[in-house]
């Protein structure tokens, strides 16, 4: 149960004084900050200006019917659970609404107090686990990035030392061929040396490759 103790910010998106009054009255105490917006533009303003827990929205707004409520939300950039809690029993809307986002979806006059407690409680619970598996897969792809950049300097320091080790065998080839003969012999040898280093080189990297 959501308890006075629990501290909870509720914003109600409501039109209705009457229902809005029941809300209260039904919640009596457990709901400590409950704030009433009569309209998506008053509750956008308030959710600007003050922090909020979790929303209550209804989808028969003067200014939003249906999906345009949770639409605004997204548009503003607000990033808290909603959960909907209006008078139209439809089970195709209700599919709709948790598609666009909505944690949980109530039907005036059959939803006690209980249950917009609990799912008030669930709706924040499930939000807090999505977030953090958001924040979870930002790290592991940033981990991925830099790993990747990691693999590129080790490329283009493996890509640098084999341009030497191939200028020095060509290079030595080339000096071999207008060479005496007494010369050949060191120029191959030394042709030979930056081969045997190339081939070193070679293995280092299958080796952190199959890592």
């Amino acid at each position: 149960m959501v308890t006075a103790q629990d501290g909870i910010r509720m914003l109600v998106f409501e039109d209705d004084p009457e229902d809005a009054l029941l809300l209260r009255r039904m919640l009596g105490d457990l709901a400590v900050d409950m704030v009433i917006a009569a309209s998506l533009a008053e509750g956008l303003a308030h959710l600007q200006a003050a922090h909020t827990d979790v929303i209550l929205l209804d989808l028969s707004l003067p200014d939003a019917r249906g999906m345009e409520g949770l639409h605004g939300l997204e548009e503003a950039g607000i990033d808290l659970p909603v959960v909907i809690m209006t008078g139209l029993d439809d089970e195709a809307t209700a599919l709709e609404a948790v598609q666009h986002g909505a944690q949980d979806y109530l039907v005036k006059g059959k939803a006690g107090a209980a249950e917009v407690c609990r799912a008030m409680r669930y709706a924040m619970e499930r939000h807090r686990l999505q977030q953090e598996l958001l924040e979870a897969r930002g790290r592991a792809e940033q981990l991925r990035a830099d790993r990747l950049e990691a693999l590129g300097v080790l490329a283009g320091g493996i890509a640098h030392d084999f341009n030497n080790l191939l200028t020095g065998i060509m290079g030595n080839i080339s000096l071999a061929k207008d060479a005496s003969p007494g010369e050949i012999k060191e120029l191959l040898a030394e042709a030979e040396r930056a081969s045997s280093r190339a081939t070193s080189l070679t293995r280092q990297l299958l080796t952190f490759a199959k890592g």
